[in-house]
C-alpha cells in the first residue's frame, strides 16, 4: 500500500520538469556532459550546470597554498601543532562567512616512549626507525616529527626469528602454509600496500605471530 503514494509523488514531481524542458526548445549538452558516470541520460541536463560549477570553481594554486599552510610543522593530534592548524580552518570558515567554532574532546591517544627495532646475533644491527633528511625536502629538518608507528599497538619486547610474509594478505598466509611454513611465535615481515596495514596487523595476530613489521619497498614507494 506504501509504492501507490510514491509514484504518484514521482509523477507529480517529474511533470512540470518534463513540460518546461519541453516547452522550451531543444537544448544541448556541452561535450564534457554528455555522459556523466552514475546518471542516467534524461538527468544530465539538470545536472550539467552544477557538474560545470564544481569542474571550474577549483583553484589549484588556492587548494595548494591551504595544504601547505596545514601541513607547514607537524600537528599530530593533542600537540600545539595540532592546535595551530585547528585555529588556522577555525578563521578561514569565519572569513568566508561560516558559523564554526572549535570543540575540545578529550581522547587517549599513545604516543611512542621508547622503540628498538634491532638483529642479534654474530652480526648485530639497530634499525634508525627516522626518515632520511633531504636538502631538496626541507621538511624532513623538522624539529618534533614522530616516529614511525602503530597507534594502538601493544606495549612489549618481542624476540623471535623473522618470516617474510610478502604483503601479510590473506592469500600470502595461504601461501606460506601450503610451502609448510608457519608464522606462530614468529615476528611477520612484510611490505606496506596494497590494503590497509590494519589489515596486515590482524592477519598475522590470527595466524599466530608475535609482532608484524611493515617497510616501504622502494621500487613502489614514489
Amino acid at each position: 500500500m506504501l509504492m501507490a503514494p510514491v509514484r504518484s509523488t514521482a509523477v507529480r514531481a517529474v511533470w512540470p520538469v518534463l513540460m518546461i524542458a519541453c516547452m522550451s526548445g531543444p537544448r544541448r549538452l556541452p561535450a564534457q556532459f554528455v555522459s556523466l558516470r552514475g546518471y542516467p541520460p534524461d538527468a544530465l541536463l539538470a545536472r550539467a550546470p552544477l557538474e560545470r560549477a564544481v569542474r571550474e570553481t577549483p583553484d589549484p594554486k588556492r587548494i595548494r597554498s591551504y595544504i601547505r599552510e596545514m601541513t607547514a610543522l607537524p600537528h599530530a593530534a593533542g600537540t600545539p601543532g595540532s592546535k595551530r592548524v585547528a585555529e588556522w580552518a577555525l578563521a578561514r570558515f569565519k572569513e568566508w562567512g561560516l558559523g564554526a567554532e572549535i570543540d575540545v574532546y578529550q581522547a587517549i591517544i599513545p604516543a611512542p616512549i621508547e622503540q628498538v627495532l634491532e638483529l642479534r646475533g654474530p652480526k648485530p644491527w639497530r634499525a634508525r626507525l627516522s626518515e632520511e633528511v633531504f636538502d631538496e625536502d626541507p621538511d624532513s629538518k623538522l624539529s618534533g616529527i614522530m616516529p614511525p608507528y602503530a597507534m594502538y599497538g601493544v606495549d612489549g619486547d618481542v624476540t623471535a626469528e623473522v618470516v617474510y610474509a610478502n604483503y601479510a594478505l590473506p592469500e600470502d598466509f595461504a601461501q606460506l602454509e601450503r610451502m609448510g611454513i608457519s608464522v606462530t611465535g614468529k615476528i611477520v615481515l612484510s611490505r606496506a600496500g596494497p590494503h590497509s596495514r590494519a589489515v596486515k596487523v590482524t592477519q598475522a595476530a590470527q595466524h599466530g605471530a608475535l609482532g608484524l613489521i611493515m617497510y616501504n619497498d622502494p621500487k613502489e614507494d614514489g
